[in-house]
């Protein structure tokens, strides 16, 4: 199930959503070039580890946690289905805020992200990475601003149907919270074979996009939002 969304713009092109995502894909080819030993050197500098969060200055923590908004880990399929996921809802969000309260929705949800992880997981010593925070936070403006308008999606091979916005939140929630284990598999290790991952601090991102969504919108569109409501009505 791939998001697409549809190309309709009221205010113009998306700049700020196409411009990090030219920036976020060149940084995913990076991360997976790099050799394990520089990888793990990147991650250290720049990803946020709140355990050794009291160690290094609040310079230095504020750098991490913009820096980490942008970093995505080793893997590839959650990366690229958060890629496209900023892509999509991206583009619509930007559409109704206009660039620069974009990049400050988007700077403002990540952080929330951040800041939900430190508080639920103030010991983690594993670095945070808060694309999916940054997503979660798009996907809860989108709900408030689209009042959860289907989002227009490929099913392969095939089909292009809308699918409700709230069931694309739950499909990328099990990409995020759901580990599948294809050497447990294999081995018929049954008990091994599903595992949750304990990603709850997305939830608090996913409620500041909620709040936000409104702070954030063009007076226009929400004037237009009312308008159409009340005729509809």
């Amino acid at each position: 199930m791939v998001p697409i969304g549809d190309a309709r713009r009221r205010f113009g092109f998306p700049w700020v959503t196409s411009a990090l995502l030219i920036f976020l894909i060149a940084l995913f080819i990076l991360e997976h070039r790099l050799p394990l030993e520089g990888w793990n050197g990147w991650a250290q500098t720049f990803a946020l580890s709140p355990a050794t969060n009291p160690q290094h200055l609040p310079v230095t923590v504020l750098r991490n946690a913009l820096a980490c908004l942008f970093i995505q880990g080793k893997g590839w399929l959650e990366p690229i289905v958060n890629l496209v996921y900023f892509w999509v809802l991206g583009r619509k969000v930007e559409d109704v805020c206009g660039p620069w309260r974009f990049l400050l929705l988007i700077l403002f949800c990540g952080l929330g992200g951040v800041v939900s992880q430190v508080l639920v997981f103030p010991q983690a010593a594993g670095p945070f990475y808060g694309l999916a925070g940054v997503v979660a936070g798009l996907m809860g403006a989108y709900f408030v601003l689209y009042q959860m308008r289907p989002i227009r999606t490929w099913i392969f091979p095939l089909f292009f149907v809308p699918v409700s916005a709230l069931l694309h939140l739950l499909y990328w929630a099990g990409l995020e919270f759901v580990n599948l284990s294809l050497g447990a598999l294999r081995s018929r290790q049954w008990a091994g074979i599903i595992t949750l991952e304990p990603n709850w601090p997305f939830l608090g991102a996913l409620f500041v996009g909620l709040l936000a969504g409104h702070l954030f919108a063009r007076r226009e569109f929400l004037y237009y939002r009312k308008l159409k409501s009340g005729a509809a009505g």
